[in-house]
């Protein structure tokens, strides 16, 4: 029996060798069953691990440092710095759209429901609302108070964390109107993540993943210091998963307790971005500019995208690809990243 090493999927891979450039006799097909049984089958003696990383388009400049990504079943919205704006890229073809107007300052920062894009920054210091369809602006919140550095939501509120105020604002969507705060975190606030119940906050002095109930913004527990200053933050369904400075690995800690769980391989430079899908978790930053792929039942390393060229600082993930942004290029990159099981 050969037994199966590929990482656990229960998505159909499909590669297309007109689009990507793959030769015919590397296309697979196989669910998890068809894998986990594939040793079995008189059709195929033995199995190998293909794996494929490629990089699949790449947006034209922003013209500027770009600092968030958020995407949706059709389009890429880049943010960040010197534009000012939120511009719109279409998935397949990694075309520019259309963009919304001038923000006002350097945004650090995006979230996205069905409708709208969320833009924050530094600047005027507020939540811009942008109707998807047009990029009109559509509303905007009260001022935070600081540089808004990071950005979540849910179905009715959106969440904004930054310097100044140190705490988790919380705003009611339909409105923009400012609802109430998360006490002082007591640093700046880099990164959020949000589930059902809680709001998750990283950033710069505590260091640690602070957790808060969101009915009420009443702090809950919170994390083992990360090391240094947190970056970026991800979750799941039971885990919280951090990146930052100095430590330069994804650290994975069990929301119910935030206790920590298990650690990444060094990432090579500071972590500046984290993106996750069902099996895994994905990193980018500086030093290294590279998209690392890490297993989330071990968070052990699987593979990297090339290089992208300087500082990753915005990461996000699709069902087939994963985006990257950041400074140098100053474009948004497309990557597959597969490892798929095929015939020897």
């Amino acid at each position: 029996m050969v037994e199966r090493r590929a990482p656990t999927t229960e998505k159909v891979v499909e590669l297309i060798a007109a689009h990507e450039n793959i030769p015919a006799a590397h296309h697979a097909r196989y669910t998890d069953g068809e894998a986990g049984t594939v040793a079995d089958s008189k059709i195929a003696a033995a199995i190998r691990i293909l794996s494929l990383s490629i990089l699949s388009g790449i947006s034209p400049d922003y013209g500027g440092s770009m600092n968030a990504l958020a995407e949706d079943t059709d389009y890429v919205y880049a943010g960040g710095a010197i534009t000012w704006t939120v511009r719109k890229y279409l998935k397949p073809t990694m075309a520019y759209v259309s963009e919304s107007p001038d923000y006002g300052g350097t945004i650090y920062a995006l979230a996205e429901d069905t409708d709208y894009i969320y833009a924050g920054g530094s600047g005027p210091q507020t939540i811009r609302k942008y109707l998807k369809s047009t990029m009109a602006l559509a509303g905007e919140s009260p001022d935070y108070g600081g540089s808004i550095r990071a950005l979540a939501e849910d179905t009715d509120y959106v969440y904004a964390g930054g310097s100044g105020p140190h705490t988790v604002r919380k705003y009611l969507k339909s409105t923009m109107a400012y609802v109430s705060e998360s006490p002082d975190y007591g640093g700046w606030i880099n990164a959020l993540a949000e589930d059902t119940s809680y709001i998750y906050a990283g950033g710069s002095t505590t260091r640690t993943v602070r957790k808060y109930l969101k009915s009420t913004m009443d702090y809950v527990s919170e994390s083992e210091s990360y090391g240094e200053d947190i970056n970026a933050l991800a979750e799941d369904t039971d885990y919280i998963y951090a990146g930052g400075y100095t430590t330069r690995r994804v650290r994975k800690y069990l929301k119910s307790t935030m206790a920590y769980v298990l650690q990444s391989p060094n990432y090579g430079g500071t972590i500046r971005a984290l993106a996750e899908d069902t099996d895994f978790i994905y990193a980018g930053g500086d030093t290294t500019q590279t998209v690392r792929k890490y297993l989330k039942s071990t968070m052990a390393y699987v593979l990297q995208s090339p290089n992208y060229g300087a500082t990753i600082r915005a990461l996000a993930k699709d069902t087939d690809f994963i985006y990257a942004g950041g400074f140098g290029p100053q474009t948004v990159r497309k990557y597959l990243l597969l490892e798929i099981l095929v015939p020897a």
